[in-house]
């Protein structure tokens, strides 16, 4: 069975920005 790495490598990205889009509005909205 193979993975789709494309996918993969997308859903993964998709997680890092949303992680990354998250903690920069939780570090200005605390005004850091």
């Amino acid at each position: 069975m193979r993975l789709d790495y494309k996918r993969y490598i997308i859903f993964l990205l998709g997680i890092l920005l949303l992680t990354l889009g998250v903690s920069l509005t939780v570090k200005s909205g605390m005004g850091a």
